[in-house]
């Protein structure tokens, strides 16, 4: 699905409500654009879940079906956080089951497994992770965090970087990084006892 390229369209700003509108009206062409916008953002997210380009390309392709199949009835304000989401949860979807085929190790899924053990009691991380319950409960323990505790846990868990790339990105030094995040999988496994996650 993916364009492969620009077109002399792209250089031109479409706007996400025009874009939202190509999904809605099933405009063939909508994908293509999407892509040009804003595809090799989507494709860094995936890259920073597996690790591997052919594996993300294949996810972020996943991500555009999902937006065209949920787009109606959603109706996107911003549509980059939106295909954002789409693009991680078919990377996260993808790194699952190929830890399923293979169960091995591997420093990219690292940030993954280090809050499995906090947010999970068995079930599925994914499963929980989406109930509204545990999203309020980690947007109220975010809130209460410094901004350089937030800018840490958010790239770290969310988008994936390693502790290098998150310090090479913020200047912040790699061992503070490192202890940040283990100071804030400690509090975060405390506020989600207390919230009666465990």
């Amino acid at each position: 699905m993916r364009s492969g390229g620009k077109d002399k369209k792209s250089t031109e700003r479409i706007t996400d409500a025009e874009l939202v509108s190509g999904f809605r009206n099933r405009d063939q062409s909508v994908v293509a654009r999407v892509d040009n916008v804003y595809g090799s953002y989507l494709l860094s997210v995936c890259m920073n879940v597996l690790g591997s380009r052919e594996d993300s390309e294949e996810c972020l392709n996943d991500a555009y079906m999902r937006a065209w199949n949920s787009i109606p009835p959603d109706e996107p304000e911003n549509l980059k956080a939106y295909l954002a989401k789409l693009a991680r949860a078919a990377a996260i979807d993808r790194y699952r089951y190929d830890r399923r085929e293979k169960r091995g190790g591997n420093d990219r899924f690292e940030s993954l497994d280090e809050l499995e053990g906090i947010v999970s009691d068995g079930g599925s991380v994914a499963g929980e992770a989406e109930t509204a319950e545990l999203a309020a409960t980690l947007n109220r323990f975010l809130a209460r965090s410094t901004q350089r505790e937030q800018i840490c846990f958010v790239r770290r868990y969310y988008f994936s970087e390693t502790v290098a790339q998150i310090a090479a990105n913020t200047g912040i030094p790699k061992s503070t990084v490192h202890d940040v995040l283990t100071a804030m999988r400690e509090k975060l496994r405390v506020a989600l006892t207390e919230e009666g996650f465990l």
